[in-house]
């Protein structure tokens, strides 16, 4: 009997052990790529925004916080990301220092949202002063289809970006 209770206990503690790659991560990641940067003033780099370790997002809003003095974003060159079916609406509002941006998808009669890891959105910067920016990611929203904040977002890992202007 001892020996069928201390198999059993075995067993547990193995099978509580192992870890299932099918199983959804619970890191929620969100950064800006390039985290860091070196430019030199007049040159232009592709800032994006990716997400790893998403379930069911269905809209993310926030906004983008940097030194206007020292660069400026092209709001036209605003992409959306490979994450994204064809179904995505976006939103940008450009203000001094404070870059806004709302990105989804477009209601469905099917099931909305996306899962996995990938880009939410893109856009170039240019250097127009030397010094030291920092990108930082401020009141973030991430949502599924019924406007509830998503699996993980309690716990976001935010990687913001730092860029040397030279």
């Amino acid at each position: 009997m001892k020996k069928i209770l201390m198999i059993l206990a075995l067993a547990t503690l193995l099978i509580s052990c192992s870890d299932d790659p099918n199983e959804p991560k619970d890191e929620l990641v969100l950064s800006i790529i390039p985290q860091t940067s070196q430019i030199a003033i007049g040159e232009e780099v592709l800032l994006e925004i990716a997400v790893e370790g998403v379930l069911d997002l269905f809209v993310a809003t926030f906004e983008l916080t940097y030194d206007s003095d020292l660069l400026q974003i092209d709001n036209d060159s605003f992409s959306e990301g490979s994450i994204w079916n064809d179904e995505v609406i976006s939103f940008t509002q450009l203000d001094e220092g404070v870059y806004s941006i709302s990105i989804g998808l477009e209601q469905t009669d099917d099931y909305d949202g996306v899962s996995g890891f990938g880009v939410l959105c893109g856009f170039s910067i240019e250097a127009i002063q030397i010094g030291n920016v920092d990108f930082i990611i401020e009141n973030l929203n991430m949502m599924d289809e019924n406007a509830n904040p998503i699996s993980g977002f309690d716990n976001v890992q935010i990687e913001n970006c730092s860029i040397t202007i030279e």
